[in-house]
């Protein structure tokens, strides 16, 4: 996730790339949207570009909701996700 790795100090987005193994494109576009949610603020740097979490104590929350992301495998439930709570009684 980009938000973890910009956990320890702000990255460009060749960094990114690198320690995510994600796309140009897709990298990209991720930070479009967490700037647009600022979550993430950006400085530039001569000619990079970095991008820093807003706020660090945003991390902890955000490992705490990661619980609930969906798993990938071949269960067909109706309700693909691990949230309500309930759902994996």
């Amino acid at each position: 996730m980009i938000l973890f790795a910009l956990e320890a100090e702000p990255l460009s987005v060749s960094k990114l790339i690198e320690i995510t193994g994600l796309s140009q494109p897709l990298v990209s576009f991720h930070l479009k949207v967490l700037r647009e949610a600022n979550l993430v603020l950006t400085q530039r740097r001569g000619t990079f570009v970095y991008n820093a979490i807003c706020d660090q104590s945003l991390i902890p929350l955000i490992r705490e909701f990661e619980k609930y992301q969906p798993e990938t495998s071949t269960d067909s439930s109706p309700f693909p996700f691990n949230c309500p709570p309930w759902h994996n009684a």
